[in-house]
């Protein structure tokens, strides 16, 4: 990724805005940043990532490879927790609604270089950042935006800041082989990724689990130990699976050989430190997650990746009222998944699929302000002075419920 990132910095002296698409293991979280640190020893760096779990856990990691320790160099800063940074601090990272307030109250951006990272999931947060970034950025000209993500739009997002230039890179994805796991009758996609671990254990048990050795698959390699991630929509999937799985492995008399982790938003710092450790020789890491492992947490020695196919999300009715459900990945989604298994070495992909819902997958995911409630976005660019009718997104969200939130409100 070296010629990029010098591609990346020539681009970011001549641009305020700069849109980079980066595949899965290509490095943009970590490397773009630190060469940036590098590079513009002068300017302070503010980096968004959707959720805090991701903020610490990337926050150590650069932090480590940059020879310092969490709260130098590399700091963050997350609502309710007391913020690990310092006069030394010129990476300070957060999640995207942070950012979103603080440009809200002061009606100003900070100065230095603007990452927004993992654009492409589209929340309700990262919409209304970057409308307030457009708003505010002609006014701001000592502040850079860089939009990065592994799947995204790229087109949508450069017409969106006035033609902005795009930077495609690559990186070197090894052999993942993808087994489609069809529904039987009966049966929802959280049951299919958990049976399918199941299938999984047994073969590593047998000695007979392997990944394709080389491009062409003609050779296969037994898999000795790794991490497989169990994709699943919500924190009671995650415990269904850690209790199905655990019993299995203690039938087969196998806890020591087979290691069982989580990992979602509300996992402890203890925990998460466990599934980021390297994997013990002989042993078989399964860690069951949402999302989070899908587009935000780099695991060691990943060989393979179950997927639900399923995410939760807000929707709201005609009503204006918000109810969680799940809702399908689209394929941007899944094939940031499926590049999880093939960044250190060949691995394998088994989306959970419904009647060759696979192939019919959306191409991106639906932005969360075209399903969710819009009440808090219209109060948060009300305290901007805008309305909600004509304020600068990416995607508006419908007439209709922009009317609905209104009323709302004035009804309120």
């Amino acid at each position: 990724m070296d010629s990029t990132l010098n591609q990346i910095i020539d681009l970011v002296r001549e641009h305020q805005v700069v849109v980079i698409q980066a595949p899965t293991g290509a490095g943009k979280t970590i490397r773009i940043p630190q060469a940036l640190l590098l590079e513009f020893q002068e300017r302070m760096l503010h980096m968004t990532l959707p959720r805090r779990a991701a903020v610490r856990w990337c926050g150590k990691y650069m932090a480590s490879e940059m020879g310092s320790r969490p709260g130098g160099v590399i700091g963050w800063r997350l609502y309710k927790e007391e913020p690990v940074m310092s006069a030394e601090t010129r990476l300070l990272m957060t999640v995207d609604q942070s950012l979103a307030n603080r440009i809200r109250r002061t009606g100003q951006l900070p100065e230095g270089i603007i990452i927004v990272d993992e654009a492409h999931e589209r929340s309700v947060s990262t919409d209304l950042l970057l409308g307030l970034i457009k708003e505010a950025l002609p006014s701001s000209p000592k502040t850079k935006l860089l939009i990065t993500s592994a799947t995204i739009d790229t087109q949508k997002f450069s017409q969106f800041f006035g033609g902005a230039p795009v930077v495609k890179t690559t990186s070197r994805q090894y052999d993942v082989e993808v087994h489609v796991r069809e529904l039987f009758t009966g049966e929802h996609h959280s049951q299919a990724a958990i049976s399918e671990g199941h299938r999984v254990v047994e073969k590593f048990v047998q000695g007979q689990l392997t990944i394709a050795g080389d491009l062409q698959g003609d050779v296969r390699q037994r898999v000795g130990q790794g991490t497989l991630i169990v994709l699943l929509p919500g924190k009671e999937d995650i415990a269904n699976a850690l209790r199905e799985l655990s019993r299995q492995a203690e039938e087969l008399g196998v806890l020591d050989r087979v290691e069982i982790l989580a990992c979602h938003g509300e996992t402890t710092p203890e925990d998460q430190d466990k599934v980021q450790s390297q994997v013990q020789d002989g042993v078989l890491r399964i860690v069951c997650g949402t999302e989070i492992l899908r587009s935000s947490v780099t695991l060691p020695q990943v060989v393979g990746v179950i997927d639900s196919l399923q995410v939760k999300r807000n929707l709201v009715n005609e009503r204006g009222v918000a109810h969680i459900t799940k809702i399908a990945v689209s394929m941007a989604e899944a094939d940031q998944a499926k590049g999880r298994a093939g960044r250190t070495g060949p691995g394998f992909y088994i989306p959970c699929s419904f009647y060759g819902e696979y192939g019919c997958l959306a191409p991106y995911p639906e932005p969360s302000i075209i399903r969710e409630p819009t009440t808090s976005v219209a109060l948060q660019v009300a305290a901007v002075g805008r309305s909600v009718r004509d304020f600068s997104f990416i995607d508006p969200p419908p007439p209709d419920k922009v009317e609905v939130a209104i009323g709302r409100l004035q009804a309120i």
